[in-house]
């Protein structure tokens, strides 16, 4: 069609239906001319079958049938693609407006690319703003297979060609597939890049496998790393376990013993991540005006989500981090800034804003900030929560 390449998506999914119909929506509502979409369902019984027989038109191939697991569901699908281009975006995950053509617009510029990836938002389980995806790094072959993960898979697009001669995931890896996939294509040498722009929004929540794996996805990451590193000594085995001892330190109900073992035990995993913890410290350490790895906001920020239901309003729970009161100028989308007023330091403040038309139209709440001041940190305030409705 117009000569474009042809992109297939895939989607994975079982029994998700509170999330499957905005995440089939938000690959519908692409730009791009050229769309295969297939969706691949595990057999689910929660009405799921029913929202992808509303959009069975518009879908190429869908499926419904009992499979091995994620890793399976998605090779089924990358089996069905018949496009140059191809990605899977889960069923609890969304795209940003225009992804798919700022994607194609890269392959088509370098006809040596094999894999492109870009920028990403955490959003809760009602698709609620948490904070961007600080830990993305530009490409290195080196730092991808030794030291992190940096990629973060909704983002990310690849040719079929070299999918095909790599090889598809692997079926029996359940956290780490991804990385895994990643690791291979920086061993064919292909041609990487990266793309500072928002491409999608993945989903944070308790029963998601990222959040729930534990021992078991340590286990595999350990298992992956070993498979392609070129380096002797453990980086990202020390850097994703590092992680996990700090999410279990933040959870509420460890007691006093746990806290001081969980301390000590990342402290000595930051000491044997020396090298991460150091590169750290020399780049970047924020996106689009968010502190990494925080809620933290500079002096200038903005909050970008995607939405694929009709909202009329915005509520912003702010925290000043100033010890002087400040003002904001709040801009949604291209509406006209407003000024509001935040209290002492850390005291909390709400405000509620009318969400224009044209933000429903476009399916993307751009929330631009600019404080008058920050401290000396850099830091103009903390952001509390943000939601859309």
């Amino acid at each position: 069609m117009n000569g474009r390449p042809l992109v297939s998506i895939v989607t994975p999914s079982y029994n998700q239906a509170a999330f499957l119909e905005q995440t089939i929506r938000s690959v519908l509502a692409q730009d791009y001319p050229n769309i295969e979409y297939i969706v691949v369902d595990g057999g689910s019984t929660d009405g799921s079958v029913e929202i992808i027989k509303r959009y069975a038109d518009r879908i190429a191939r869908w499926v419904s049938e009992p499979d091995e697991g994620q890793s399976d569901a998605i090779n089924k699908g990358f089996r069905m693609a018949t496009g140059e281009i191809v990605a899977w975006l889960n069923s609890d995950d969304l795209y940003f407006p225009q992804t798919i053509s700022s994607a194609v617009k890269r392959f088509e510029e370098n006809a040596a690319l094999g894999l492109f990836y870009g920028d990403c938002v955490f959003v809760d389980r009602d698709g609620q703003f948490l904070r961007y995806f600080t830990e993305v790094e530009p490409y290195s072959a080196f730092r991808l297979r030794n030291c992190s993960d940096f990629i973060m898979q909704p983002t990310t697009f690849f040719r079929r060609d070299v999918l095909l001669g790599i090889g598809l995931l692997d079926a029996g890896l359940h956290f780490a597939m991804d990385w895994d996939l990643w690791c291979r294509f920086a061993r064919s040498g292909c041609g990487v890049r990266y793309e500072p722009k928002l491409i999608a929004a993945t989903r944070v929540y308790p029963a998601t496998k990222t959040t729930a794996g534990s021992g078991p996805r340590l286990d595999e990451i350990k298992a992956v790393w070993k498979r392609y590193r070129t380096a002797w000594w453990p980086h990202a085995v020390f850097g994703f376990r590092a992680t996990e001892a700090k999410r279990l330190l933040d959870e509420p109900g460890t007691s006093f013993c746990q806290k001081t073992w969980l301390a000590v035990r990342r402290f000595l995993l930051r000491l044997g991540n020396a090298r991460n913890v150091l590169f750290d410290l020399f780049r970047a350490r924020n996106l689009y005006g968010m502190r990494r790895r925080s809620n933290r906001l500079l002096r200038d920020a903005t909050i970008s989500l995607p939405v694929y239901s009709p909202v009329s309003t915005l509520r912003l729970t702010l925290r000043n981090r100033c010890l002087r009161r400040q003002t904001v100028s709040v801009r949604i989308g291209a509406g006209r800034p407003e000024p509001i007023e935040l209290g002492g330091f850390n005291v909390p403040s709400t405000f509620s804003f009318a969400i224009p038309d044209q933000v429903n139209r476009s399916h993307v709440v751009d929330v631009r900030l600019q404080f008058d001041r920050a401290n000396v940190f850099g830091v103009a305030a903390s952001l509390d929560e943000v939601r859309v409705a």
